[in-house]
């Protein structure tokens, strides 16, 4: 066999593996990688104070417009804050199901925030996985069982009052338009009372480009206010609210398509 014929048939059977692999809709764009974080906390910690803390759920992909479904396992003695939010696609106590759409754009995350409460100090296991509708070519960082600790609060005999909780972002309008501002707003509350937020950060990218958002503090309360063209109708709003209490940051994120 000659050195041309040989280059062609590696091109080939190269080829080949490029078309099978289109052909089942394996592609390294559709990898979904699915990470736990104790909000407020530093970064990789796994030791929060207690009794009441948030944690998120991020969802890292490079895709296209895909459904997930992100499941969250909560162990005995960890519950909600609040119902699960059905506006997000969520639903359940213990077990926790949300579905989405990830939208157009190469939305690079997709963040579930949760608002848990620890009945006793102690270690727990929270199990967490995340599955899309197209075939994901690396599922071994799908799935995340995350082991923490919840301290109590000094001086709290385990009631840890005064941890700062988040909720989950909320939108208004919930169907925002482009062309009208868009407004994301969470409530903030330390041992169950509405505590002001020492400053709100607002980020973002609206199609691909930067979006500078206001941010505003009230008693019980933080917004970022996002202002839109007309020409951004179809495209994506991806932001995120870094919200200090207390002297912790606890970053919150969304995302919405503009109608």
């Amino acid at each position: 066999m000659t050195r041309r014929t040989t280059l062609l048939a590696a091109v080939a059977v190269l080829l080949a593996l490029a078309c099978s692999t289109a052909a089942l809709g394996r592609s390294a764009a559709d990898d979904l990688t699915l990470t736990l974080v104790l909000q407020g906390s530093a970064a990789g910690a796994k030791v929060v104070t207690g009794p009441s803390f948030t944690l998120a759920t991020v969802v890292d992909t490079n895709g296209g417009v895909q459904a997930i479904t992100l499941r969250l396992i909560l162990p005995s003695g960890i519950r909600l804050a609040a119902d699960a939010p059905s506006t997000l696609g969520c639903s359940g106590t213990t077990t926790i199901v949300c579905t989405t759409r990830l939208q157009q754009g190469n939305i690079v995350f997709f963040q579930y925030d949760w608002g848990l409460v620890a009945r006793d100090p102690g270690t727990y296991d929270i199990v967490a996985s995340v599955e899309g509708e197209r075939p994901d070519p690396n599922q071994a960082d799908n799935e995340v069982n995350f082991r923490f600790e919840v301290k109590a609060a000094p001086g709290s005999g385990g009631g840890g009052s005064a941890s700062v909780a988040v909720s989950a972002v909320r939108l208004s309008p919930a169907k925002p338009k482009a062309g009208s501002p868009v407004i994301a707003t969470a409530s903030v509350t330390a041992g169950g009372s509405k505590l002001k937020p020492s400053k709100v950060v607002c980020a973002g990218t609206l199609a691909g480009k930067k979006a500078i958002g206001t941010g505003k503090a009230a008693t019980g309360l933080a917004s970022c206010r996002y202002p839109t063209p007309k020409s951004a109708k179809g495209k994506t709003l991806a932001g995120s609210m870094a919200i200090t209490a207390k002297g912790k940051t606890i970053t919150k994120r969304f995302s919405a398509k503009l109608g």
